[in-house]
């Protein structure tokens, strides 16, 4: 299965056997990384079904590595990453439990988990996910695939987890009355003012622009200030001009704009995330 890719099928039903995380899930509790997943929605009919989608693919950065869970372990796996500092997406997928998912991972320490399986039509809290995810990779026929994407996607990235949302007005006022009058600002320049506001704050940051039609969505990858690439979900194209974006929002008139910031706090912890191999332990 090329960059472990996998199709969406169905989930365990309920009458199959516990497997041993499930048994001992009370023995361990994961620090939720934040209250919720600040993840856009995929436009038209995809809704969350393929929120997997909003990832950058492997085929944009290194290729895909398949590791061997059958042979190391998942709990091996992972010490090794950790000792490696690895940073960059870990691609999970599992015929049996009809499942697919995703660890973000930084210097070899989670900051984002993606699951999903074919009856979930809504994302989970990222502790759900890492819970759900770790019990699948359980199953024999669990897939790992990694590859190494560079802090400056990997940090914005983790923004949609540990950060916050903010949302920016599309008009401003040009008149000092007691109501005043106020105009539209295009969208080439709502996109110029939240790249500066990010520039001048040197905030780490992933910027979605929602074209709110068949387009899909742009997401901008913002690291310290620089806004040094962008995707396109749809066509699954990812970008280091800053072309892309602008003719993004010029042909789309009707875009509406989120920003999900990373903290300036987190961004100084050494520690970001959260260690997988101690929660396994």
């Amino acid at each position: 299965m090329s960059d472990g890719e996998i199709s969406h099928l169905r989930p365990r039903s309920e009458s199959e056997p516990e497997t041993p995380l499930e048994k001992n899930s009370d023995k361990k509790t994961v620090q939720p990384l934040g209250e919720e997943i600040c993840l856009p929605r995929l436009s038209n009919d995809l809704k969350y079904r393929r929120a997997l989608d909003l990832l950058v693919s492997s085929r944009q950065g290194s290729k895909a590595e398949r590791l061997n869970l059958r042979q190391d372990g998942f709990h091996r796996v992972i010490l090794s990453l950790k000792q490696e500092g690895f940073t960059g997406f870990l691609s999970f997928s599992s015929k049996s439990q009809f499942s697919r998912g995703a660890f973000l991972l930084n210097n070899g320490r989670c900051v984002g988990c993606l699951y999903q399986n074919n009856l979930m039509f809504d994302l989970r809290s990222t502790d759900e996910s890492i819970r759900m995810l770790l019990n699948d990779l359980n199953d024999k026929d669990a897939e790992l695939f990694k590859y190494s994407l560079p802090q400056s996607i990997i940090l914005p990235y983790s923004a949609m987890f540990l950060g916050k949302q903010i949302e920016l007005p599309a008009s401003k006022a040009i008149s000092p009355f007691s109501q005043p009058i106020t105009v539209e600002l295009s969208r080439p320049t709502i996109l110029a003012k939240i790249l500066t506001t990010l520039e001048r704050d040197r905030s780490t940051a992933t910027v979605v622009i929602d074209s709110n039609n068949e387009n899909g969505i742009c997401l901008i990858f913002v690291h310290r200030g620089f806004a040094g690439a962008s995707f396109l979900v749809e066509l699954q194209t990812f970008s280091i001009d800053f072309d892309t974006p602008n003719n993004f929002v010029v042909q789309n008139e009707n875009s509406s704009f989120t920003t999900n910031i990373l903290p300036q706090e987190l961004m100084s912890e050494e520690r970001l995330g959260i260690d997988l191999a101690e929660f396994l332990i």
